[in-house]
């Protein structure tokens, strides 16, 4: 985990995000111009130029009519809420219309969601074609953030198949895209996904390794109900393996951050 980097500005690059997507959104010109000198800020103490890229990628919505593209929206958002809508082909035809926008994200943010919500229909044929070109459209636009979603929609498609290796391999191609990001939270969402692949191998040793990683970059970074997540998948993997007093302790830590949670 040493050539995974973990930034401090971790709430920078969220607050950079969340700004990117309101300047997609409200077609402000002189919030992109705010972005861009963030992002450079970023790249030159950093040296990481990925919202330098972003900015870039976003940059020809201003040229589009925001109202195309909330029509766009609109009609995936309904398309996805009838199940005789929703296909890889009406995917791809709506991704073609962000395409035409300028917005290489939101072509892959269709396909990426498209193959979601398919895969959970049992459509797993289309749902891999449309994993797969959020994944191509991911690489042509330098879309890191689009990559890493896909990289991870291909692993699950494939864990739910059984086939455990290639599930590891894109697990773990997400996870280098996440480094790359310097996404601590995304870092340990792909350690959780791989080790419950190492788990179903019966490596317990390197499963219980990935599962402790993924909880401290959560404890450190992540809210009560994602931290609960990987306390659960240790004491699952290991109910019969640990002494009792790891699974109390794993469970009684679980059950404080519920309780803390449900009590806001």
């Amino acid at each position: 985990m040493e050539s995974c980097p973990t930034y401090s500005s971790t709430g920078c690059y969220r607050d950079l995000e969340r700004q990117l997507e309101v300047y997609g959104k409200e077609n402000r010109p002189e919030l992109r111009e705010h972005l861009a000198k963030l992002a450079d800020l970023i790249r030159q103490q950093y040296d990481d130029s990925w919202f330098v890229r972003q900015v870039r990628l976003y940059g020809g919505w201003h040229e589009a009519e925001r109202v195309q593209r909330q029509a766009l929206l609109e009609r995936f958002s309904s398309m996805s809420a009838t199940d005789t809508l929703l296909s890889a082909l009406s995917c791809r035809e709506l991704a073609s219309g962000f395409l035409e926008l300028g917005d290489s994200a939101g072509a892959v943010k269709v396909h990426y969601n498209g193959s979601l919500i398919l895969s959970g229909k049992g459509q797993s044929e289309e749902a891999f074609l449309l994993a797969s070109e959020a994944l191509r459209l991911s690489g042509l636009a330098d879309y890191l953030e689009g990559k890493a979603l896909a990289y991870g929609s291909l692993g699950t498609l494939y864990d739910h198949l059984d086939s455990l290796e290639r599930a590891g391999v894109y697990f773990d191609s997400s996870r280098v895209v996440r480094c790359e990001m310097a996404d601590s939270l995304g870092i340990a969402t792909c350690l959780n996904n791989i080790g419950a692949v190492y788990q179903k191998f019966e490596n317990y040793t390197r499963a219980r390794e990935l599962f402790e990683e993924a909880l401290r970059l959560r404890r450190k970074f992540a809210g009560p109900v994602r931290t609960v997540e990987v306390l659960l998948n240790l004491f699952e993997a290991f109910a019969e393996r640990e002494p009792e007093s790891s699974l109390t302790g794993w469970l009684e830590e679980a059950e404080s951050l519920a309780a803390g949670k449900l009590s806001r």
